[in-house]
């Protein structure tokens, strides 16, 4: 198990080469979490080989991402990784610092730069990457201390790289799902617009602690984008923390929005965000939401995975990525019930009970909505309120709780999903780890009674860095982003696939259980021309049948007596 040996991709007067093993006493000390990598490899497809320039500021800024740097060796990539001197006591003239855990052997060059502007290596890597046979898709990383002004598009063409990315000294350490990335989902990096929108009322510190861990959290050179929208009635409190919000040190676009005419949390959430183009995706966050350091790590490993990486008819069915991971089910019509997916799949013999999977409910607290799927539901609310062609309290999805959540908006995004066969990605990590929590704290679906029990339902531990996660019994550093499948996210073929109520199903079948629910309860006429706004409850004209009973159950309990806490 001796390692990797790289040779530079380029190399040139002034530098030093130095060879760095991993490992202690002299020889690689291989880790158990290595082992179960390096067979996961072996069990995986062959990744189409990339070529990866990575330049970092010291050796610190080396052992932080050397997890990342071993992985994407291991994965059977090239890489060249370049050092300069800045801030570092222990010196780079010696080959005999050594790391330890990580099971490689890998080279890296001592730049003779000054400064860390890295102007005579980003010539010598032009040179090397532009040269008359072109390399495969190349990727340029600069991470710690680096200049981030050589993060733009102008360096991306000099270089004639893929993809240019630049992380700050604190998403080195948490890199390691970059490594997993396919030659086509670099390829798309900087295509998807990830925006944040924050919904907020009187709650302060609900607030403040929300935007603290978006702050904490690792964004890999992408610019944050966020709108905090204030309800009317929001205290000065909650103001003055919305108005003085800065990401500090992260690129962002932050703006505040405060509503003159008080909306209620159904129209504040629906219309937090509106998608501008097929790459803009929304965050909806409640603000007794709380989240994971690496939440948006799981978000842009997802959505470069599933809608760039996979073809785009096979994952049309999905609407969205959750964060958090449910204990609980809610939408049986005799209420909560326990829920665990590693149970389930354990009990159905599914290959990897820890995969990740589908599911047709959408999470109210912390999830990531596609363009496509959130303009669609916008139409769809608009239609079902407006009572045009059937009163809102009429009955859509048969022997569903949320039929009785009059004020939730997750109500009719059931009744949509339910129509159209959709889907959302969720985790499924041991122990309940997620990429977001609720505090559950009072508020519009949330009673001032609220016991603690019913609190630890819906509390979820928070994935953290490697360096500071809690040591579960069975982990070495704790839960861990790519505790996956193959420590990778899992083909769109390989998903299992769960109903609204929690059962195991297909896509094939959700899709048609769909469409006979919109044959058999239709409002259009058989020969009635149907306006775009109408296709979601009405099925295609081609199998609709003259004669179909056109009856639509009314429901006479417009309240559920035990108020659910999953409304949103």
């Amino acid at each position: 198990m001796g390692g990797v040996v790289v040779s530079t991709a380029y190399s040139y007067l002034g530098q030093c080469e130095m060879s760095h093993m991993v490992g202690s006493q002299g020889s690689p000390k291989v880790s158990k979490g290595m082992v179960t990598t390096l067979l996961d490899r072996f069990r995986s497809p062959i990744i189409e080989k990339l070529h990866f320039a990575v330049f970092l500021p010291n050796l610190t800024s080396l052992e932080r991402i050397a997890p990342t740097v071993c992985r994407i060796l291991q994965n059977g990539h090239e890489l060249t990784i370049t050092v300069q001197r800045l801030g570092d006591t222990r010196g780079l003239g010696s080959n005999k610092e050594q790391y330890l855990n990580h099971g490689c052997h890998f080279h890296y060059i001592v730049s003779s730069d000054a400064g860390d502007g890295y102007e005579r290596d980003i010539l010598a890597l032009a040179s090397s990457w532009c040269g008359p046979v072109p390399l495969r898709d190349k990727i340029l990383v600069f991470g710690g201390g680096s200049n981030g002004s050589w993060y733009n598009s102008v360096l991306k063409t000099r270089v004639c790289a893929t993809t240019v990315i630049y992380l700050q000294d604190k998403d080195l350490g948490s890199s390691e799902w970059l490594s997993m990335l396919t030659a086509e989902e670099w390829r798309a990096w900087d295509k998807p617009t990830i925006e944040l929108a924050v919904i907020t009322h009187d709650r302060p510190w609900s607030l403040q602690r929300l935007l603290d861990s978006v702050k904490r959290a690792h964004y890999f050179g992408d610019t944050v984008n966020m709108v905090i929208n204030l309800e009317q009635t929001a205290d000065q409190e909650t103001r003055r923390i919305a108005e003085g919000f800065t990401m500090g040190s992260i690129e962002s676009r932050i703006s505040v929005r405060h509503r003159i005419v008080y909306a209620g949390l159904m129209t504040a959430v629906v219309e937090s965000w509106y998608p501008h183009g097929n790459h803009s995706y929304g965050v909806i966050l409640e603000d007794d939401v709380e989240l994971s350091p690496l939440f948006y790590a799981w978000i842009k490993f997802c959505v470069l995975r599933y809608r760039y990486g996979t073809p785009s008819k096979d994952a049309s069915p999905l609407y969205g990525i959750s964060l958090y991971q449910p204990k609980v089910t809610e939408l049986h019509m005799e209420g909560r019930r326990p829920f665990n997916a590693r149970d389930l799949f354990a009990k159905a013999n599914i290959e990897h009970p820890h995969t990740p999977y589908l599911s047709q409910v959408p999470c109210s607290w912390g999830a990531v909505y596609f363009p496509e799927h959130w303009r669609e539901f916008q139409q769809y609310l608009s239609l079902r309120l407006s009572e045009h062609v059937m009163p809102a309290t009429d009955i859509v999805v048969p022997n569903l709780r949320s039929n009785k959540w009059s004020r939730s908006w997750k109500k009719f995004f059931n009744e949509m999903v339910y129509l159209q066969g959709y889907v959302s990605l969720y985790p499924n990590y041991e122990y309940f780890v997620s990429l977001s929590t609720n505090h559950l704290e009072v508020g519009e679906h949330v009673p001032a009674n609220i016991n603690q029990e019913k609190q630890s339902q819906y509390f979820l531990p928070l994935m953290q860095e490697p360096e500071i996660a809690k040591r579960y019994p069975g982990t070495e550093l704790g839960v861990k982003l790519l505790d996956l499948p193959l420590s990778d996210l899992p083909k769109w073929a390989d998903l299992p696939t769960l109903d609204l109520w929690g059962g195991i199903s297909t896509l094939e079948r959700l899709r048609d259980v769909g469409l006979e629910r919109r044959v058999n309860m239709s409002v259009c006429q058989f020969d009635e021309t149907q306006p775009s706004a109408l296709q979601y409850l009405c099925p295609p004209k081609e199998v609709l049948r003259p004669g179909v009973s056109h009856k639509i159950v009314y429901d006479s309990s417009t309240e559920d007596d035990d108020p659910d806490l999953m409304q949103g």
